[in-house]
């Protein structure tokens, strides 16, 4: 193996480390973990025209999120992400800045317009570096 390459897939495996023992702890009790995110979930949301039109709380729990919530498609939420994405309005579908816009589109339906927030851009890192960890730990994937 390269000697750049080994050293590389350690650093690697080191800064990823930390995400992987925080992952593995919230295993040992999921549903306080899920509690938790759910709590972030409706704090954020009830502080949206979104959460208010729901009149979702900080304080609600899981059986008043599902009764607030219903199943929706993203053409319920079409003119909100419009107003967002085109209009520039702020607060709409979520608290936090919209750094990032993508569209995308199914084989079904025209372009749908994904905003991105810094925690969900957050989230996405947490998780690659999960999985990058993850390949790396188990020798799934050797650098060379």
């Amino acid at each position: 193996m390269n000697p750049v390459s080994f050293l590389a897939g350690k650093l690697a495996r080191v800064a990823t480390a930390p995400t992987a023992r925080h992952f593995e702890h919230s295993l040992h009790a999921p549903r306080r973990s899920q509690a938790r995110i759910l709590r972030r979930i409706l704090s954020d949301a009830s502080r949206c025209e979104l959460g208010c039109s729901r009149n979702l709380q900080a304080e609600d729990g899981l059986a008043e999120f599902r009764e607030k919530v219903a199943l929706s498609t993203y053409e319920d939420y079409r003119p909100l992400m419009e107003r967002t994405v085109f209009g520039g309005e702020s607060g709409v579908i979520s608290p936090h800045r919209i750094v990032r816009v993508e569209a995308t589109s199914g084989s079904t339906s025209g372009v749908k317009w994904i905003p991105y927030t810094p925690r969900m851009m957050r989230t996405f890192s947490r998780m690659f570096a999960l999985w990058s960890h993850d390949l790396l730990a188990s020798g799934i994937y050797r650098p060379r």
